[in-house]
């Protein structure tokens, strides 16, 4: 498409107005100057006609004045006027009177010497020669005037006075209107065929003038706005070996040069923008790497990992999800700039549902360069939140998919070969992280459990040596001293207050003995296994209503049956439940015990309620010489945990403990 040039500007405008206009002077100077000459040209010829006419005049009529002939004369200047070619001829004396006409109105007719034509004459003095001239007559008729002089020879001054030079003046006037009119015909003529002329060469030079230089320079034009554009692989045809071509030519060879600028300067920048890329890749493995380091805590290994893929990768949001064995779902685990309501829409996914679950279930990276053109049953949940842009890559350990992260953008994105390269890097990186976090937290659980078991190992070993010392010492001695006491009392005829006290002592010796032999049986009481806690709870209370005689109801939700602790809570929580049993045997003279265990909100509950005779807490509180309830509070209080103690005389007692629960390890 040619660019609209101004009338005034066009170089077509400027070099035919140029051109013609040169023309137009030199061919018009040429006319004018050829009617000049062939104007000059008649004027001589005419002049040398008249010229000759009057000398062949004048010798005829100086013949017939020699002889005195006047009609002769007469006929001689009549026969000069006859036809068009001679228009008047008369003969002047000396005088300037007309003697001889051709017509006979200017006979004896006088011309001033002032006469405009006889100036030319009288104003060079010379009357001796013959002078022409031209000039208009009254009428506008354009007369070739001849005046030759008659001299005063040798021959005439008999008859004329011989001090005249001329005897008299021979005047012939010669029309030249037709002449005039030819030559300005024909500079008409010359005028019209310069005019054709030069529209001709007008034209020749403008289709000159398009073709040699006007076409080339579109070319040239075209080629530039090209290379305006940052185009420089556009090339100026060259047509001919002229000063048009060389030019093109060495345009070409600056395009060339600039095309292989242009190459260079992109491959640099490619160079660049690729160094670029791969340190960015390098830092972000670099950073996942180092806060991998800093802490094996899964939840701190996710948040971090998930940041940083989310910054390396340049988008807005991303969630990690990890694999629960079980259930072959995939749970929500860390989540970065996601909207706050999409997080529980999905916090649960199946494996091949959506674009994470296909991936975890294919073990292959996928990404989405728009979420609205895939398939409408697809990531339902993205499309709903306004999500655009998706990657999704497993995270692979060790030959098992451990889960997915997934970023995504509110904006659609071409991810390049290298976006994907990246992301899985750091997807295995990740992977390894989180394989080597979770390996890190099973280990640290089983040691936990084995140190609970070396602890319970411990405290049984510890149990069953107190059992054993205080069965061979303090309860031996305790039978012994009972025996004697009863053969004492059986050898004793004696009665009143003595045999009161010695029964008396008898019954504290065998009340003592048989607390010892609960406490050996407790202390010779497994504790609590690590993973069965309450249910050795529930086992030993039933044990201990069946030794005493007690009707004893166990409840235990199913929460509450997979509860653990930290092992000295488990032996402080098994002291309290002992201490009280031991009260609602020894005090309360219950018939019927209702244990009852349920965790809530992180909290192990116990009930332990009796229909027994009951008592005033707050009475027993003032009061000196009871430190049962005053040590079950103390130990309570040693694990962060509360003991509360209701009861009213003749209603029964109830004993509420809250006992924190452990945090459990999540499973993989």
């Amino acid at each position: 498409m040619k660019a609209a040039v101004p009338f005034r500007s066009s170089v077509r405008v400027r070099v035919v107005l140029g051109v013609t206009i040169l023309l137009i002077l030199i061919l018009g100077l040429g006319a004018q100057f050829q009617y000049t000459v062939h104007r000059e040209t008649m004027l001589a010829n005419l002049e040398a006609t008249s010229t000759w006419i009057g000398e062949s005049v004048e010798r005829t009529l100086t013949r017939a004045m020699l002889s005195r002939d006047r009609a002769q004369l007469e006929q001689v200047a009549q026969d000069l006027a006859v036809g068009d070619t001679i228009r008047n001829a008369m003969i002047l004396n000396h005088k300037g009177v007309v003697r001889i006409a051709a017509r006979s109105a200017e006979l004896d007719s006088s011309i001033p010497a002032t006469d405009p034509t006889c100036l030319n004459c009288h104003r060079s003095n010379d009357r001796t020669s013959s002078q022409s001239f031209v000039f208009t007559t009254p009428d506008g008729a354009r007369v070739f005037r001849n005046v030759t002089p008659i001299l005063n020879r040798a021959a005439c001054q008999s008859c004329h006075d011989t001090a005249e030079r001329v005897n008299g003046i021979l005047v012939i006037d010669l029309p030249i209107e037709a002449l005039e009119a030819h030559l300005r015909a024909d500079l008409e003529q010359n005028l019209v065929i310069a005019a054709v002329t030069i529209v001709l060469i007008a034209m020749i030079i403008l289709l000159l003038l398009d073709h040699i230089v006007l076409a080339k320079l579109d070319d040239f034009r075209a080629a530039l706005l090209r290379y305006a554009r940052g185009d420089f692989a556009a090339r100026v045809p060259v047509t001919a070996r002229d000063e048009i071509g060389n030019l093109a030519r060495a345009v070409n060879h600056m395009a060339q040069g600039l095309e292989e600028k242009e190459k260079l300067e992109q491959e640099v920048q490619r160079t660049a923008r690729q160094l670029e890329r791969e340190s960015a890749s390098l830092g972000a493995l670099y950073r996942v790497a180092l806060e991998s380091s800093r802490s094996l805590n899964v939840d701190d290994v996710l948040r971090a990992g998930l940041e940083n893929a989310r910054a390396a990768a340049a988008m807005a949001s991303g969630e990690i999800y990890l694999t629960e064995p079980a259930t072959h779902t995939l749970r929500l685990r860390a989540a970065v700039g996601a909207p706050s309501d999409f997080l529980p829409v999905a916090e649960l996914l199946c494996q091949g549902e959506c674009l994470c679950g296909t991936v975890v279930a294919q073990a292959k990276p996928s990404v989405a360069n728009d979420l609205r053109l895939g398939p409408s049953g697809t990531c339902g949940p993205c499309r709903l939140f306004g999500f655009r842009a998706a990657a999704a890559i497993p995270l692979c350990a060790r030959g098992r998919t451990l889960g997915v992260i997934f970023l995504h953008d509110t904006s659609p994105r071409e991810f390049s070969a290298d976006d994907r390269a990246l992301l899985n890097a750091l997807g295995d990186q990740l992977g390894v992280a989180i394989d080597n976090a979770l390996l890190y937290t099973e280990m640290e659980s089983r040691v936990q459990a084995l140190s609970r078991q070396v602890q319970h190992l411990a405290v049984l070993e510890e149990r069953d040596r107190l059992a054993r010392e205080m069965h061979d010492g303090f309860a031996q001695t305790l039978a012994l001293l009972h025996l004697k006491l009863s053969v004492a009392q059986a050898a004793s005829r004696t009665t009143g207050e003595f045999a009161n006290a010695l029964a008396e002592v008898r019954g504290i010796v065998d009340q003592t003995f048989e607390e010892a032999r609960q406490l050996i049986g407790d202390l010779r009481t497994p504790l609590p296994q690590p993973t069965n806690f309450v249910g050795s709870l529930s086992e030993y209370v039933n044990t201990f209503a069946l030794r005493y005689n007690l009707q004893a109801e166990v409840c235990a939700d199913a929460d509450a049956m997979h509860t653990c602790c930290s092992p000295d809570v488990e032996i402080q929580v098994m002291r309290i439940v002992q201490e009280t049993m031991a009260n609602v045997r020894k005090h309360a003279r219950a018939a019927h015990v209702r244990v009852e265990f349920a965790r809530q909100n992180g909290t192990l509950n116990i009930q332990i309620q009796d229909d027994g005779q009951g008592f005033d807490p707050a009475a027993i509180a003032r009061t000196t010489g009871h430190f049962g309830l005053a040590i079950m509070r103390e130990r309570a209080a040693s694990f962060g945990g509360e003991l509360h103690i209701r009861g009213e005389p003749g209603v029964g007692t109830t004993i509420q403990l809250r006992v924190p629960v452990a945090q459990q390890p999540r499973e993989r």
